[in-house]
């Protein structure tokens, strides 16, 4: 991916690469709503709060219009506080082909064990703050429960 935010932007990397030995919440990102951008908002939060147990976040933009997502992820990272580092995947709107995204999703989660290996996919076409409580308990059951109180 093109990473957007952070200290690789305008890098093209493989997000995955220095993230070995660590789980992962993979957030592709296709098209977002408001209440979308709820959901990213709280799992960007709760990744942070698990972040000392080794959880990592990537923000994953699939789109056709690379600049337009750029614009927008460093517009999450500096007026809304969500601090994953964000990229747009250079395989456009389908995203990478090694992952099989539906493009009709608004949202794909995917949650990656320490092996990489999915443990966790959910694709919403209409994501928002509801599914939030579906997804912590996937990271819950992989990490244990949370050490620090989450609302």
């Amino acid at each position: 991916m093109e990473v957007a935010t952070g200290e690789q932007a305008g890098q093209t990397v493989d997000p995955l690469k220095p993230l070995k030995d660590k789980p992962v919440v993979v957030i592709f990102v296709n098209d977002l709503t408001r209440p979308g951008f709820g959901l990213l908002k709280l799992l960007d939060k709760y990744a942070r709060v698990r972040q000392p147990e080794g959880l990592e976040a990537l923000i994953v933009w699939t789109t056709d219009d690379a600049p337009a997502a750029v614009r927008r992820a460093r517009l999450y990272d500096e007026q809304y506080d969500i601090k994953s580092t964000a990229g747009v995947a250079k395989d456009g709107k389908a995203g990478p082909g090694e992952y099989g995204l539906n493009d009709e999703a608004a949202m794909t989660v995917l949650l990656l064990d320490k092996e990489h290996k999915v443990v966790m996919n959910v694709a919403r076409r209409a994501p928002d703050r509801q599914d939030f409580d579906g997804i912590r308990k996937s990271i819950d059951k992989l990490l244990g429960p949370s050490p620090v109180p989450f609302p």
